[in-house]
């Protein structure tokens, strides 16, 4: 009984996806695998398919017995698989050839999508696609849903060949859509230093033609007193670039260097103020959000006194709109 308990509930769980799983197995089938199958048809395949279909999938032993079979069908399409191995090691092969062999099961492919996997990024070939450097997309599922987003590294138009590192998101497959985020968003920073010093931001980002760089415009306010205009340069790079798509870590940390420059009021002196710093960063991201820690330089002056030099160690929060 306790052996069928989570494989019920991963059944019940079924139901959160738009399309539905049939799978049928034999009764000596163990549980173990059947949890693995089922939980890569699910992340693979369910996430691709339109709600209204049915995968139907069948897992039964080979005729040596070495083995297991898994035949898949959705409408007209079929595809067989040979499984061999430990349930763990059935689980990651079928996850690996999903991403590829699953595409014959799709009824059809959206313009432009997802077209190579490879272990540090994503590649799309299209005829219809406008990007450069820089440019950042969501990734969709088939109800729509974004499952990720990603970032153009490196583009070849006579081919129509575009390659994307991933910035944060779930596991991405080929044959899932793009959709363009925008040039142009705007991020609400909140950081405190280790002396409680807090810090606002609220930047306009415009994404460089050389990737990874950006450019910052708008305001700060180094609290309570210190108000006024910012402008600055960044670069980041997905942890994906580095150590592959395979970890949720990888798929959602990033690596930059910010430097930025403001110039405005000091209420407390009544006089203008000078902030310069540069710093590097470790970023978290779940889509709009990001949780970042920082580690810099700067200097903070008035036209009469230098009021702040040194080191500084700041944890922040960011929210980023792209319209």
């Amino acid at each position: 009984m306790r052996k069928l308990i989570p494989i019920l509930l991963c059944f019940a769980l079924t139901g959160l996806y738009s399309a539905q799983l049939d799978i049928r197995y034999e009764p000596n089938t163990p549980s173990a695998l059947i949890m693995e199958v089922k939980q890569v048809l699910e992340d693979a395949m369910l996430v691709r398919l339109p709600e209204e279909g049915i995968l139907y999938a069948n897992l039964k032993a080979d005729t040596q017995q070495t083995g297991y079979v898994l035949s898949l069908s959705y409408g007209q399409a079929e595809l067989t698989l040979d499984l061999k191995g430990n349930p763990k090691e059935i689980g990651k092969r079928l996850f690996i050839a999903l991403d590829h062999e699953g595409l014959r099961l799709l009824p059809s492919i959206p313009e432009p999508a997802l077209s190579v996997s490879y272990p540090r990024g994503y590649a799309a070939k299209s005829e219809t696609l406008q990007a450069k450097q820089g440019d950042a997309f969501f990734v969709l599922d088939a109800q729509q849903r974004r499952q990720g987003s990603v970032v153009v590294a490196k583009t070849n138009p006579a081919l129509g060949l575009f390659i994307f590192e991933q910035t944060w998101g779930k596991p991405l497959f080929q044959g899932m859509q793009l959709v363009h985020k925008g040039n142009l968003s705007i991020s609400l920073t909140t950081a405190v230093d280790v002396n409680l010093s807090t810090t606002v931001q609220l930047l306009v980002d415009f994404p460089l033609n050389s990737y990874p760089f950006s450019f910052h415009a708008g305001f700060e306010s180094v609290l309570p007193d210190h108000y006024g205009g910012t402008v600055g340069l960044s670069s980041s790079v997905p942890l994906s670039q580095l150590f592959g798509n395979g970890s949720v870590l990888s798929r959602n940390i990033s690596i930059g260097a910010t430097a930025l420059l403001s110039v405005g009021y000091d209420f407390d002196s009544l006089n203008l103020y000078y902030h310069a710093s540069g710093q590097f960063d470790v970023s978290y991201h779940f889509e709009n959000w990001a949780a970042t820690l920082s580690l810099g330089n700067h200097v903070l002056a008035t036209t009469q006194v230098l009021t702040e030099q040194g080191l500084f160690l700041k944890l922040g929060t960011s929210y980023t709109y792209t319209p």
